[in-house]
């Protein structure tokens, strides 16, 4: 019997060279020492610590290690010359300067996964299967080059059920409103943005614009395109970074609007603030954890309420959609203890009765480039999203 220690290895279960990579370790793991299961199916009592919108986490015992510590140590346990590897770079990596630049190599390649899987099945050296998107995934959006990466974090939503005639009134030609058992909803949901960047190589460019960490909160609906895909349906987004709004309304033709926003959390308290410059517009919510581990999105309200992967937009008088992608997000319930929901008003909304509430935890998102959607159903692409 071995007397290597099992190993617990957590990775991105959207991503094809993750995917692929986990079935290598796991055709050589004769001994059955590898645990190998995607960060969604994560229940470790410390996940939330873990880094697991950045890279992949092993854990051996009581000793949890990320980054090319962690490959390393999924390699050790393997039988033969790949198991003297991984223990010889685990050795390697005590040295702080080589682990420093096997770190930088890691992460290089893991900001670039996505694109290094599409190049690897071209070239048949990863088989196409991997390729294939998860539930969250779209398969046109698994066959495009990303746009946009960023992290979302610290979000809350709160949400009211509402007349479907009256959204329907404030939606665009060719959108519908997206009904769960009849009965629209219209969301007013704080986050945090961090670390927006370009997609590929340019993404630490775009740091020098100041533009990569704001706080936003918008106001949104649910909808249904000509084509009778769901999205959501953006009513107002308000962020403190005045470039970013621009950009937005220029690029995207989403309606962002430059405010002051806060957040502060105390123990489990979550408190969001936003005041928006033009028309003095506010938005608070204070919630309180609740003291429970995080899960995946119950069937039925709540995946109809947060497992959105795609936005509409009206752009230069023609209809958009974009599309994203990112783990399904893990939730935890909250009571609310203060809601302000003028910008909600402002929007043309008349809220009735206490909201539906959730928090989540961080998810690492990719945003693809904007497609026109036509009036029939037919979209055609557009590559010139940032104009």
């Amino acid at each position: 019997m071995s007397l290597t220690p099992l190993v617990e290895l957590v990775y991105d279960g959207d991503c094809g060279l993750c995917r692929a990579s986990v079935a290598w370790l796991e055709r050589r793991d004769s001994a059955r020492q590898l645990h190998c299961y995607p960060s969604s199916a994560c229940t470790w009592p410390d996940r939330n610590e873990q880094p697991f919108t950045k890279t992949v986490v092993a854990r051996r015992g009581s000793e949890t290690s990320t980054c090319s510590t962690a490959v390393a140590t999924a390699l050790s346990v393997l039988p033969g010359v790949w198991g003297g590897l991984g223990r010889f770079a685990l050795l390697a990596n005590r040295v702080p300067l080589l682990r420093t630049w096997n770190d930088a190599l890691y992460q290089t390649v893991a900001a670039n996964r996505i694109a290094i899987s599409r190049l690897l099945v071209r070239l048949h050296l990863l088989d196409a299967s991997c390729m294939v998107p998860s539930a969250t995934t779209s398969p046109s959006v698994a066959r495009r080059l990303p746009l946009l990466r960023q992290t979302w974090s610290n979000i809350v939503w709160c949400h009211w059920p509402v007349d479907a005639d009256l959204v329907a009134d404030l939606l665009p030609h060719g959108l519908t409103p997206d009904l769960y058992e009849g009965q629209a909803w219209v969301g007013l949901i704080p986050f945090a943005m961090r670390d927006l960047r370009l997609a590929g190589p340019f993404g630490p460019l775009t740091r020098f614009a100041s533009t990569h960490n704001f706080g936003e909160v918008n106001v949104r609906t649910y909808v249904k395109g000509p084509d009778g895909k769901s999205g959501v349906w953006f009513c107002t987004l308000d962020a403190d970074r005045w470039l970013a709004v621009k950009t937005a309304n220029v690029a995207f033709g989403l309606p962002y609007r430059h405010a002051a926003t806060s957040f502060e959390a105390v123990g489990a308290r979550r408190r969001w603030h936003s005041q928006r410059h033009d028309d003095g517009a506010r938005a608070a919510l204070d919630v309180t954890v609740d003291d429970q581990p995080s899960r995946l999105a119950n069937p039925g309200l709540e995946q109809f309420l947060v497992e959105r992967y795609a936005l509409y937009t009206l752009r230069r008088g023609h209809l958009y959609r974009g599309e994203l992608r990112h783990q399904p997000w893990r939730l935890r319930s909250a009571q609310l203890t203060t809601v302000v929901t003028e910008t909600v008003a402002a929007a043309g909304f008349v809220l009735e009765g206490a909201p539906h509430i959730l928090v989540g935890e961080p998810v690492d998102v990719t945003i693809y480039p904007l497609r026109r959607v036509e009036r029939g159903g037919q979209s055609t692409s557009t590559r010139n999203t940032l104009r």
